[in-house]
């Protein structure tokens, strides 16, 4: 089992923590860059999930975090992609 949290202050800054019984889960499951965000994946992440979360923070700063979420969310209810 895996617990995960991110969280922001009043102030804007990020934080993020994993917890889980895989060894070293730390070194792939939390990801933050300074002024962007947080997020956090699994405890099976892998050296992809780390690369996919670069990508993630580019979007990020392109399209901001409730426009990418957005995308997300009409992306996951269009039946196309079922």
């Amino acid at each position: 089992m895996t617990w995960s949290i991110v969280a922001r202050d009043a102030a804007g800054a990020f934080g993020v923590a994993v917890a889980s019984r895989f060894f070293a889960v730390g070194a792939l499951c939390p990801h933050a860059k300074s002024g962007v965000g947080a997020l956090a994946t699994q405890a099976c992440g892998t050296r992809r999930t780390v690369e996919v979360s670069a990508h993630t923070y580019a979007l990020l700063e392109v399209r901001g975090p409730f426009n990418l979420l957005g995308d997300g969310l009409r992306d996951a209810l269009d039946p196309r992609h079922s």
